[in-house]
C-alpha cells in the first residue's frame, strides 16, 4: 500500500493498484483537498505536491499523530483478474495488447521472468494466460522476489483503519466516510471502459489461453471466463494474508 495524505486535514488514504486507484485520486483531490479544477491530472498534481507518501510515513502519522486513516480495499479474486485483463489484453481506452511493446514496463517484466522461469527461448511474443500470470506470482511470491504493486498482496502491515472503503460497496462506504468527516459530497463515478472494435464476447472458460491468441480471436474477454476454480484456489493462496485482514 500507498497512501496519499491531508495534513490540514489530519487525513491518510492508504491504497493498493487495481483497488479503484483513479477514483481515490479523484475523491482525495477535489473532496479532501478541495480543489474545484486541476490543470493536469490530478494524480500528478498529487504526487508533485508532495501528497504521496508511504505506508510506513502513514502508519507513523495515524499512530503517533493521530491522523484519520482509511484503507481502500478490494476482493482478492477480481483485483487480480482486473490486474491481468487491464496489463495483458485490454487498456481503457479500447486498445488491445497484442504486442510485447504495447505492455507497461512492469508488465513486460513480468513476462520476462515468467519466460526466464519456464526457460522459453521463443523470441516471438505469444503472452501468458491468466492461469500462467497466477503462477509466476505465486513463485515470485515464494521464492521472496520483489513483485509489483499491481500483483502484489494489498496488506502492507497491521493498522487500525478508522474506516475500510471496499470496492464492492465503494458509493455506500464513502459516502459515510463523507458524512462521518464532514467532508463534501463528491463521490467519483466509475469509467466507461471502451471495448475493443470488432470483438465478440467469450461465452467459454479461457484461462488457459494465452493472451495473445484470445485477442487474435477477437474475443472480449471479462472476469467470469478466466476466473476457474483451479485459478480461484492459486488466489487464495497467493493472497491469503488479504482474505483474513480484510476480511473477504
Amino acid at each position: 500500500m500507498d497512501a496519499y495524505v491531508s495534513h490540514d486535514k489530519k487525513i491518510v488514504a492508504f491504497w493498493t493498484p487495481k483497488c479503484a486507484c483513479t477514483a481515490v485520486v479523484l475523491w482525495f483531490y477535489y473532496n479532501v483537498l478541495g480543489h474545484k479544477h486541476a490543470k493536469q491530472d490530478p494524480r500528478i498534481l498529487l504526487h508533485k505536491n508532495k501528497h504521496l507518501i508511504s505506508f510506513e510515513d502513514g502508519k507513523h502519522l495515524v499512530e503517533n499523530e493521530k491522523y484519520t486513516a482509511i484503507g481502500f480495499v478490494r476482493d482478492p479474486i477480481t483485483r487480480s483478474a482486473s490486474a491481468f485483463l487491464s496489463k495483458f489484453l485490454y487498456r481503457s481506452c479500447g486498445q488491445t495488447l497484442l504486442t510485447f511493446d504495447s505492455l507497461e514496463p512492469f508488465a513486460k517484466n513480468l513476462f520476462k521472468q515468467y519466460k526466464q522461469h519456464n526457460k522459453i527461448k521463443d523470441k516471438e511474443y505469444f503472452g501468458f494466460s491468466f492461469y500462467d500470470y497466477l503462477n509466476i506470482v505465486y513463485h515470485l511470491q515464494n521464492t521472496g522476489a520483489r513483485i509489483n504493486p499491481h500483483w502484489n498482496v494489498q496488506f502492507s502491515g497491521d493498522i487500525d483503519f478508522d474506516f475500510l472503503v471496499r470496492v464492492e460497496s465503494f458509493t455506500k462506504d464513502l459516502k459515510n466516510v463523507n458524512q462521518t468527516l464532514g467532508l463534501g459530497n463528491y463521490i467519483p463515478r466509475e469509467a466507461n471502459k471502451l471495448k475493443p472494435s470488432g470483438c465478440h464476447k467469450c461465452e467459454k472458460m479461457v484461462d488457459k489461453e494465452p493472451s495473445v491468441k484470445l485477442l487474435q480471436d477477437k474475443l472480449i474477454v471479462d472476469k467470469k471466463s478466466i476466473l476457474s476454480d483451479e485459478c480461484i484456489g492459486l488466489i487464495k493462496k497467493i493472497y491469503l494474508i488479504d482474505f483474513e485482514k480484510f476480511n473477504y
